[in-house]
């Protein structure tokens, strides 16, 4: 066995270039290419949600519930047109199952910001309970 088989040469190791090698999880989601009026679209919504962001630290917060579900209505927004909802959305546009998405979003963060005196004056009982019964105020039965 010769000496030199079993020894590396330290100047060779300079020149070595390592590979690049991408890794990617499976679970991580690609964000869409948008073209057109639906980029111009989630342009216009993205810079009205850092306007509303820039306005609440500038002349203050609204109060929690309305703050955070507006904040949280945009988000669903952007999240639904940058990303798709499933792995069979296109990759150019929104789908069906999107326009579902951020339309839910955005119903339940509203109900949420109009409807904020009625949950902070009476949060144990839901609205829906008191307008099935036809009077604005709970049942006993409820209390």
């Amino acid at each position: 066995m010769s000496e030199n088989q079993g020894k590396i040469d330290p100047g060779e190791l300079i020149d070595i270039e390592p590979e690049k090698v991408e890794v990617k999880d499976r679970d991580q989601a690609e964000a869409r290419n948008l073209k057109g009026p639906v980029a111009v679209v989630a342009s216009a919504i993205a810079i009205l949600f850092t306007l509303f962001q820039l306005y609440t630290g500038v002349f203050g917060a609204f109060p929690d519930l309305i703050q955070r579900s507006i904040h949280i209505g945009f988000t669903t927004v952007l999240a639904f047109l940058l990303y798709s909802a499933s792995s069979r959305s296109p990759k150019d546009r929104f789908s069906l199952v999107d326009l579902v998405g951020m339309i839910l979003g955005i119903v339940v963060c509203a109900y949420a910001a109009v409807h904020y005196d009625r949950i902070m004056e009476n949060p144990a009982y839901p609205a829906h309970w008191t307008w099935s019964s036809g009077s604005s105020r709970p049942s006993s039965s409820w209390r």
